[in-house]
């Protein structure tokens, strides 16, 4: 029985990682073909006299660039992470000033999706020791998922408390939700929701599992709470400076 457990295990993880590939694979077509098309249609003489669509390509090439170079870092900040090779840049740092700069950078696309900021900022001690990046990266990866994953004019409430030695920072989201049986899984290296369910074959499992290994990595955790159709709730904690070894 352990032998066919171990044997099923083997290859659900076999699936994933084929999965993964194919999906990795997609993920990076998409932005090299739009930026390969707008580069053709910048070359074409008749558009070259129209400076507003050249300026249009050109924010498009951007963007899409942004996009490969996030998808790169995810990906190599993973790999250093299983091979115990990330490097962490510790440094005193306020929550509440972290996540107002985030909060600010979001603010023009979640206004011209019709949706707003939420903060409740009660936490008392918000300050902790760690990595800026890291910690920036894992609140922004939040709160694309939250965009990304809602079907109506996104509402993003942030909120933050202190439990004993921690600082808990809660992204609340109204998107499509997590069904039940799927919540287990969604930090798994290579997870992702299958069609017809929730994340509908977006993205390449690759976030979420980073979110959780960059808060572990600075002694905390993360959890989450959400139901089909009502959206979901992140919770990051983090010890506070006063607290932390």
């Amino acid at each position: 029985r352990n032998f066919n457990k171990m044997s099923t295990e083997l290859g659900n993880v076999r699936f994933m990682r084929k999965d993964f590939i194919n999906n990795f694979s997609h993920e990076f077509k998409t932005p090299i073909s739009t930026i390969s098309l707008a580069c053709e249609a910048m070359s074409d003489e008749s558009i070259q006299t129209d400076a507003d669509t050249q300026k249009a390509y050109i924010g498009m090439i951007q963007a899409e660039n942004e996009r490969l170079q996030k998808m790169v870092t995810n990906i190599l900040q993973l790999a250093q992470l299983k091979k115990g090779q990330l490097k962490i840049n510790a440094e005193e740092l306020n929550i509440h000033g972290l996540l107002n700069v985030i909060i600010r950078n979001f603010s023009l696309q979640v206004n011209n999706l019709g949706g707003k900021f939420i903060t409740h900022f009660n936490a008392e001690m918000p300050i902790v020791i760690g990595d800026k990046s890291h910690i920036e990266s894992i609140f922004i990866n939040l709160i694309e998922n939250a965009l990304k994953y809602c079907n109506q004019k996104p509402v993003i409430d942030i909120s933050t408390e202190c439990h004993k030695d921690m600082i808990a920072v809660s992204i609340a989201d109204n998107g499509i939700g997590i069904a039940k049986k799927n919540l287990k899984h969604i930090f798994d290296e290579f997870y992702r929701v299958t069609k017809g369910n929730v994340h509908d074959n977006k993205g390449y499992g690759l976030g979420l599992n980073y979110v959780k290994k960059i808060a572990e990595l600075h002694d905390g955790h993360v959890k989450v709470k959400s139901e089909v159709g009502k959206g979901t709730t992140f919770t990051i904690y983090l010890p506070i400076k006063n607290n932390k070894k």
